[in-house]
């Protein structure tokens, strides 16, 4: 309960941040393997705790951005952790990196219950979770997807899902790569 507490607490000192313009970024030269790879670290607890596997595969160990470290590795942190909430025991969860033209690709990817296409408009919006009943069997705060979104946006990089329910869901979060 204190750590869902603490959770809920700075997640919301969070978007309150982004959206008064006062989060601050301290922006410089980026490797986004060591990010993803903490990132995982970082979910590992949770991972185990839900029977879970990260697997990164597939790593281009030379993309950089121009970015904030801490605050993307927050980011990829969310989007890892709802991909390990919603697995079921025994599966995995693939995570890639990739250059797509100027772009660097990190593509996340879980075999969960996916997203209803209902859901799909509001999945970004604070608070919003697909199962908003008492009942719910996956916590949270329903503000990680949400500060992820604003956090791309703010490296000028973009997320974007696909799911096909009951199969697979791809969270993919696309940042501009470093210009030499």
């Amino acid at each position: 309960n204190a750590e869902r507490l603490r959770e809920l607490i700075t997640d919301i000192l969070d978007i309150e941040a982004i959206e008064s313009g006062r989060m601050p970024y301290e922006m410089r030269r980026t490797r986004l393997e060591p990010l993803l790879k903490e990132a995982a670290a970082k979910c590992q607890r949770l991972a185990e705790r839900n029977q879970v596997e990260f697997c990164l595969e597939s790593l281009d160990a030379d993309l950089e951005v121009h970015g904030d470290g801490e605050r993307l590795g927050k980011a990829l942190g969310h989007i890892l952790a709802n991909a390990a909430k919603f697995s079921p025991a025994g599966q995995q969860v693939e995570v890639t990196l990739g250059r797509n033209g100027s772009w660097a690709e990190i593509a996340i990817t879980d075999h969960g219950p996916g997203i209803v296409a209902e859901f799909g408009d509001r999945i970004f919006d604070k608070f919003s979770q697909g199962d908003a009943s008492d009942q719910r069997h996956f916590g949270g705060t329903g503000l990680g997807l949400s500060i992820s979104r604003a956090i791309a946006e703010q490296h000028d990089g973009r997320i974007e899902f696909a799911s096909e329910p009951g199969v697979a869901t791809t969270f993919t979060m696309s940042l501009p790569l470093l210009e030499e």
